[in-house]
């Protein structure tokens, strides 16, 4: 078992010369493969994306409370090599003027990462980590992932190889979990998964998610919100019994795993995600998700139940005090203290901590010192800087965005979600799976802007956001007639008569 453990553990650094041939090497192979096959590129993207990071390029050094260092997974060879081989391939065929627009938000938002990053370096020299500046490269390469998608989506943007995709990335997304639970109740710690969350290897202290995918548990909670609406849409469909079975089955591992994965921005996630479901598919009559009342409140009473199940049956730990930690007293110390020391007036310091909404309290103590310390630096700190200059996390997307990019990060973050707003929402309901494609990602992105308004990070991740762009890319170009506007809010059925 220990051999075993160590196996998953297994990590090593890109700044070995012979590891550094084979990775340029497994580039060049699969650049070429993905140039000959291109329809490949798609599925292998969302099938490698999940796995967590092997390949470091830095030091691990101490960073907030955890052994890290900056690296790289499979994932991320893929990405290189699909756009790679689209460089080689040369622009075959222009895109959607939608596709296009939202690639100059993407491009805007890249441009204020850079920024930052260098202000960070010229404003914080000695402060602000050099290797900072893989982590924006990386990023910016994660957002990359959409336009990639986007261009290998526009040879396949039939209806049978968008059924396709998504009917790979729920038997992907599936097993995946289904591997996720089973780590948990068997390698997660010495004593099983609901104890530690964390698989050291003694000579790096590399460390595993409770369900070993992803290298967080916020990403494996959003992969698993996402499999678990699609695993509805797929049910909604499901023309077997065994692709019904199936697909409940899934719902459940998905409801299972939010949960042992111990964090509760997750279960924020799948309640927002999963009633922006319900409402859309009730209201606006689809043409791609057809679903009866009978079949909401059975899916609602499935999740409800496999959750309660899990809760009381498992009593995952971490979860456990999570949800415990909501409703103590005990942080008024603790919320003071960021606050004392970015010079925020004691009479504010003082309200926040005494405010009975638990280690929430931290949080927001957390979120006014950076934004205190936005006022007093109102420059910035640079990209990922924010730990090393500032001293502690702001927990909280838009005053990260504020701390680190400054305001040319802020209003480049608008004009992000306005495109991105406009893109999913706009463009009407599709028939068949392009119009299921529409419904999951809406869903989602409800569910991860309710995270992010939750005080937690989410357009700055980096490896679920690889799934996410991903999909977005492939949406931004399918071809569609205009039938009818979705509003993000359901809308009455006065207006919809009208529309």
């Amino acid at each position: 078992m220990e051999q075993f453990r160590n196996l998953l553990s297994w990590n090593t650094s890109a700044k070995d010369p012979l590891v550094l041939a084979i990775l340029l090497g497994a580039i060049a192979a699969m650049t070429l493969l993905l140039f000959s096959r291109p329809r490949l590129y798609l599925p292998l993207i969302l099938l490698t994306t999940p796995l967590p990071k092997l390949f470091t390029i830095t030091q691990y050094e101490e960073w907030g409370h955890r052994q890290n260092a900056a690296g790289f997974s499979v994932g991320d060879l893929v990405l290189a090599a699909g756009l790679a081989a689209l460089l080689l391939r040369g622009a075959r065929k222009s895109l959607p003027r939608e596709a296009s627009a939202f690639g100059h938000a993407l491009m805007l938002w890249s441009g204020s990462v850079c920024f930052s990053v260098a202000m960070g370096l010229v404003l914080w020299r000695g402060t602000y980590q050099l290797g900072n500046s893989l982590y924006a490269f990386r990023y910016i390469l994660t957002l990359a992932s959409c336009a990639v998608a986007a261009r290998y989506a526009m040879s396949a943007r039939n209806e049978r190889s968008v059924r396709s995709l998504l009917v790979q990335l729920a038997v992907a997304g599936n097993v995946t979990v289904a591997l996720g639970v089973l780590y948990y109740f068997s390698v997660g710690s010495s004593a099983g998964g609901s104890v530690s969350n964390m698989l050291y290897s003694a000579d790096t202290a590399v460390f595993r998610g409770y369900l070993f995918f992803f290298d967080y548990g916020i990403d494996m909670g959003y992969y698993a919100v996402t499999i678990a609406i699609l695993n509805i849409i797929l049910l909604s469909q499901g023309r077997t019994a065994g692709s019904r079975l199936i697909s409940g089955i899934g719902i459940g591992l998905c409801i299972a795993a939010v949960l042992l994965v111990g964090e509760r921005v997750n279960v924020l996630v799948l309640l927002a995600a999963l009633g922006y479901f319900f409402l859309e598919t009730a209201k606006a009559r689809h043409r791609s998700v057809r679903v009866s009342v009978v079949f909401q409140i059975t899916c609602l009473l499935v999740v409800i139940g496999a959750g309660v199940a899990i809760m009381g049956v498992v009593a995952p730990g971490q979860m456990i005090r999570k949800f415990d930690r909501a409703t103590q007293s005990e942080f008024q110390e603790a919320a003071g203290y960021a606050m004392s020391q970015a010079g925020v007036p004691p009479a504010i310091t003082a309200f926040v901590s005494a405010l009975p909404i638990g280690d929430f309290a931290v949080r927001l103590g957390l979120n006014i010192a950076s934004l205190w310390f936005f006022f007093q630096h109102p420059l910035g700190v640079g990209f990922w800087g924010e730990w090393s200059v500032v001293g502690w996390y702001a927990h909280h997307e838009i005053v990260k965005i504020a701390v680190e990019q400054s305001i040319p990060g802020l209003v480049a973050f608008v004009w992000l979600m306005v495109m991105l707003r406009r893109l999913l929402w706009v463009r009407g309901d599709l028939p068949g799976s392009g119009g299921q494609l529409g419904v999951l990602l809406r869903s989602i992105s409800v569910g991860l802007f309710a995270a992010l308004l939750g005080a937690n990070t989410v357009l700055l991740d980096m490896k679920f956001a690889m799934v996410y762009w991903t999909l977005v890319g492939v949406w931004s170009v399918l071809p569609r007639t205009r039938t009818r506007r979705l509003a993000p809010v359901a809308i009455r059925e006065s207006e919809a008569v009208n529309v």
